[in-house]
């Protein structure tokens, strides 16, 4: 079982290649890249759960690489290595929404810890994602049951309401579906969130 997919991007292809020897042995699917541009068109074609990228490469570097992917996602774990550190491009990758900054040499441990940090981290959000698409779909309008002219005058109302700031009372007798109702103006007001 493939524990997640990884995409490696480094000018250097030795590095490349040992990385993904290195991840593929811990059971994780590695797509390479040795380009910036070539890694943000692997992204447009493919589903990553983690990126690890160089930050000085020719063309489009580390930096341009993590506001692509995080354009693209806003939560996708990008994995900032580099070389060249210094307190300045640490702080600007942190900035930029790096999930982590690694020096090379790379530490085996170091880099397997902030793998598996980042794939928990995005597992986390794809399953919040997973079950707010579950919830809008459960309390959507067209979930609920009705087609009277009373009814429809009812859906009329609890759509233009539910795009309002206002605070909103229903009130009515057991089993009339107020908390259905509820819960649709809910999921469908700007402060579902």
């Amino acid at each position: 079982m493939v524990k997640g997919k990884i995409l490696v991007v480094d000018d250097e292809p030795d590095i490349v290649e040992t990385l993904k020897f290195r991840l593929e042995a811990q059971g994780y699917e590695v797509s390479g890249a040795s380009r910036g541009e070539e890694a943000i068109q692997k992204a447009k074609e493919a589903d990553f759960d983690v990126v690890i990228v160089d930050l000085k490469m020719p063309g489009i570097d580390g930096l341009g690489v993590l506001r692509a992917m995080k354009k693209s996602d806003a939560e996708l774990p990008v994995i900032i290595l580099t070389a060249h550190g210094t307190i300045e491009t640490a702080v600007e990758s942190m900035k930029e929404g790096a999930h982590d900054y690694i020096l090379k040499p790379l530490q085996q441990e170091e880099l397997k810890k902030a793998v598996t940090n980042a794939l928990k981290m995005y597992r986390l959000v794809k399953e919040k994602r997973y079950l707010q698409q579950k919830l809008r779909a459960r309390y959507n309008f067209g979930n609920i049951i009705g087609d009277s002219p009373k009814m429809q005058g009812v859906y009329r109302l609890i759509k233009k309401v539910a795009s309002t700031e206002s605070t909103i009372m229903i009130y009515g007798e057991t089993g009339t579906g107020k908390e259905l109702l509820a819960h649709a103006i809910h999921f469908n007001s700007l402060r579902k969130e």
